[in-house]
């Protein structure tokens, strides 16, 4: 029996958000994408009223890869419309988004935690009724600042080469950490 896992990066839409470090959520998405597609095969692509997404599948897992093109603090509407869409569960459902508490390129999961003070994952809470599905957190902070930044500081900016170069190293993990995690 294939499993089916409904993968959602979050990200703002739009040129001008594309590399910040808030769409960590979909450049991971994009990463595991490409991964995926070299592996597996794509069934379908398509778009709902509030994203747009690839199914693929790799083995006995199904992974359904959804980008919203909703804002980051309406999160929540894109990913209630995904469930429904793909007939999903809240045990289906991965969040990749970026977390300004973790150092840059740092990975973990969680389940059942709190937002945290991230909007995105708070209006997904707050649409779901429920804040038990699985997160991936990706770290995007700098682990040598001296004075520590206020996270809307610094997420709608362009992410540093450098910076670029340690999240794509990190996101290798992903499909090791999402398929490893995602049943609770």
């Amino acid at each position: 029996m294939e499993q089916k896992l409904i993968i959602i990066g979050l990200g703002n839409p739009g040129r001008e958000y594309k590399t910040t470090y808030h769409n960590a959520g979909w450049l991971a998405l994009g990463y595991l994408k490409n991964e995926l597609e070299g592996e597996g095969s794509i069934l379908k692509t398509g778009r709902g009223e509030n994203f747009d997404y690839f199914d693929l599948i790799d083995g006995d897992k199904r992974y359904i890869l959804v980008f919203p093109n909703t804002f980051m603090n309406l999160s929540g509407k894109a990913v209630r419309e995904a469930l429904k869409f793909f007939k999903g569960e809240i045990n289906d459902l991965v969040i990749i988004h970026d977390d300004s508490d973790l150092p840059i390129g740092e990975i973990k999961t969680a389940r059942g935690a709190g937002p945290a003070g991230h909007n995105g994952v708070s209006s997904i809470i707050e649409c779901l009724k429920t804040k038990n599905f699985l997160r991936v957190r990706i770290g995007i902070r700098n682990p040598d600042e001296v004075v520590r930044k206020k996270a809307e500081d610094f997420v709608l900016k362009k992410i540093k080469k450098t910076d670029l170069e340690k999240l794509y190293l990190a996101f290798a993990e992903l499909k090791s950490k999402v398929s490893e995690k995602s049943t609770p």
